[in-house]
């Protein structure tokens, strides 16, 4: 298996970001959805695998979405435990990043001489990604010369009022 792996420690990114943490509060399901959904997104054109672990005792299946693979840990076992099962996987072979703030999980990664990118770190970069959609940011309107002199004329009318 050549190439990159990423391996994201599910809730542990989503408890770090204020707005998935809060729908994960309202709607477990919505907010996983959300959050599979823009890494999916920010990473349409890598070509790496990905890996989103949850702990997941409700669930325990793996889904699976293009180039993402969707984790649920069993009743047995912790995402910790199958963070640490993958990144032995695919060390040998691979290129490994993991994404975590879990110190237990870091210090298992490093010791493998993985990468580790924290998850505010990691939301940072992909909230800097153009590719990725734009959330909360109002994207800039494309204007023709003609629209331009359009908006001019109605705000200039305006203020005559």
């Amino acid at each position: 298996m050549g190439g990159n792996t990423l391996i994201i420690d599910g809730f542990n990114v989503i408890y770090s970001d204020f707005q998935l943490r809060a729908m994960l509060e309202q709607n477990l399901s919505e907010a996983q959805a959300q959050f599979i959904d823009l890494i999916e997104f920010s990473f349409k054109s890598k070509k790496i695998s990905i890996y989103i672990v949850f702990d997941g005792q409700y669930f325990s299946h793996h889904k699976r979405c293009r180039n993402i693979s969707v984790i649920y840990s069993k009743a047995s076992q912790t995402a910790d435990q199958i963070i640490i099962k993958l990144v032995r996987k695919h060390t040998s072979s691979q290129s490994v990043t993991v994404v975590t703030s879990d110190q237990g999980i870091i210090h298992h990664v490093q010791s493998r001489r993985c990468k580790v990118i924290s998850a505010r770190a990691f939301l940072s970069k992909i909230a800097g990604n153009s590719n990725q959609p734009a959330g909360d940011k109002i994207p800039e309107p494309k204007l023709s010369p003609d629209e331009v002199d359009e908006w001019l004329r109605i705000f200039e009318h305006d203020e005559e009022l």
